[in-house]
């Protein structure tokens, strides 16, 4: 048994969290347990991690980038390691994976090979760098203290630094998809902020929408589905319209019972929208259906041998960095 604190990856069964429309099960029960299929101890705990092309990217703190096949759920494979000072979150643009390294700031890693993961450059952060994510060329790199950086990646081996965006307060998650394919939408604990890419003489704050004193919602991690806002907060997950991003309007609102932070949507076919939400601080996993109309439907909580922080989709399986 890997002990919890090392945070090995659960890979389980994915779509028998519950059938809805456009969903297969796979014949398995869930119950409050996660079923396992497989464990791998990538060293330290799992922080995030990323798939792609049958090949997981996982932080795991101390130990640095460690690349996994997947490609059979029940006998994952560490293919390579790439060392760094802390990695603790991870974004993939073309052949390169951008680390949020701590301390280290963020460090671009050459993964065209992933038995052979290489260093080519660092991007010294203003301040400690714990997340990351790409939008078009850009990189946005949140700070504690300062808002959230903006870079210039359009040249991966030459990070630019092309502004900060003061935000209030240090955003927890930045959705994956732009809106309107200009705007960069952040939760960070007081509500949503929207950041304008296009803004005339660089990236600025647009809009910020506060949700934890008009609806007491603390919005922690946000994703989109075109202009349909998901965003948990505490015990909660709740939906938008933000079709017009200077207005908020709420639709939808779960209660859960574990704590939900970071969003995963899924890729359904049909039907709703399946949304994963990684728990790190009560160990699970919720999973909701998030329906056209901006109706959300929890399906199920699962809990996890250690404390889930992140959560990747891959078909019908779903791997979970437990750390």
């Amino acid at each position: 048994m890997i002990a919890a604190w090392r945070a090995a990856c659960v890979l389980a069964a994915m779509a028998a969290a519950g059938t809805g429309a456009g969903q297969e099960g796979d014949g398995m029960t869930w119950g409050r347990e996660l079923p396992i299929l497989a464990q791998v101890d990538v060293g330290g705990p799992a922080r995030a991690l990323v798939l792609r092309d049958g090949a997981a990217w996982v932080c795991a703190d101390y130990y640095g980038l460690v690349a996994l096949d997947v490609s059979d759920p029940r006998a994952p494979v560490v293919l390579g390691r790439c060392d760094t000072f802390q990695a603790f979150d991870v974004a993939l643009m073309g052949d390169y994976a951008f680390v949020a390294d701590r301390y280290g700031g963020v460090q671009v890693i050459a993964v065209s090979d992933p038995a052979r993961p290489t260093l080519v450059t660092s991007y010294d952060a203003i301040e400690f760098a714990t997340d990351v994510e790409v939008a078009g060329d850009m990189l946005l790199v949140p700070c504690r203290s300062h808002g959230t950086e903006v870079v210039d990646i359009s040249d991966p081996t030459a990070p630019e630094h092309l502004g900060t965006v003061r935000l209030e307060h240090f955003g927890w998650q930045i959705a994956e998809a732009l809106l309107q394919g200009r705007y960069v939408v952040v939760g960070n604990g007081f509500g949503v902020r929207v950041i304008d890419l296009e803004a005339k003489g660089g990236p600025a704050l647009a809009y910020a929408h506060d949700t934890r004193g008009a609806l007491g919602f603390s919005t922690n991690g946000v994703a989109l589905i075109s202009d349909l806002l998901v965003a948990t907060g505490h015990r909660r997950l709740r939906t938008f319209d933000l079709s017009d991003p200077a207005h908020l309007r709420p639709l939808s609102d779960a209660r859960v019972g574990l704590a939900p932070v970071r969003l995963t949507l899924g890729r359904g076919v049909e039907g709703p929208t399946r949304a994963w939400a990684a728990c790190p601080t009560s160990g699970g996993v919720v999973v909701a259906d998030v329906h056209a109309d901006g109706h959300i439907e929890v399906v199920r909580e699962i809990e996890t041998p250690g404390h889930a922080s992140r959560v990747a989709p891959a078909g019908d399986r779903v791997l979970v960095g437990d750390g």
